[in-house]
């Protein structure tokens, strides 16, 4: 789905033009007016967090929407409609935010895997053995050069790592990670080389 067209961005969207024009009403002292628009204006996230809310029913989940939902309400029903039409476009934003990330890294992901490692470098005894990510089994000592993929997850061994993981999370900047942190397969080696201990197979890994 193009974001543009997407439930979050249509709903801050609306939100905000709501907000403008009750700007512009109000400054016609029409204050009655603009808080009419307000209100009107915080339907579109209120629609957003019941369906999160249904969603968290089935999950037996309710956490953050809840809060987001008695908040918007509460404003309204203290005749605070400028802070409730706020807080409904702060959430928009975030949910719009949250779509672009999620529908970036799907799309990595798709770019990514017909690059996705066949064979990784297991330590034996000081040498680097090539084999087949299919032969990696939990706690083998890996050894991943720069620009490779992480064949599986696990943790580091080395000191530090550069890791890309925009492919996993949609977030652009490089992370560091030191010796015993956990790392999972898809993540890109972006600086140099280090090794990491293999903490699953390669079918118990995260993402293929």
């Amino acid at each position: 789905m193009n974001a543009l067209c997407s439930p979050n961005f249509m709903a801050l969207l609306t939100s905000a033009i709501f907000l403008a024009i009750g700007f512009a009403i109000r400054l016609g002292d029409r204050s009655d007016l603009a808080n009419l628009l307000w209100a009107a204006g915080t339907v579109p996230a209120l629609l957003i967090l019941i369906r999160s809310m249904r969603r968290g029913f089935s999950w037996g989940k309710l956490g953050i929407n809840a809060l987001a939902l008695f908040s918007i309400v509460g404003a309204l029903a203290a005749r605070q409609f400028l802070i409730a039409i706020v807080m409904g476009i702060m959430l928009a934003s975030a949910r719009t935010l949250e779509s672009y990330a999620q529908r970036r890294a799907r799309k990595e992901r798709s770019t990514i895997l017909p690059c996705a490692p066949k064979f990784a470098y297991r330590i034996e005894q000081g040498q680097l053995v090539r084999i087949s990510i299919h032969a990696i089994r939990p706690g083998d000592r890996l050894a991943v050069r720069s620009g490779e993929v992480i064949p599986v997850d696990g943790t580091i061994a080395s000191a530090t790592a550069l890791l890309d993981a925009s492919a996993l999370t949609g977030e652009a900047a490089l992370v560091e990670r030191h010796a015993g942190d956990r790392i999972l397969r898809g993540t890109i080696n972006a600086g140099t080389p280090f090794e990491y201990l293999a903490g699953a197979t390669s079918a118990e890994s995260t993402y293929y």
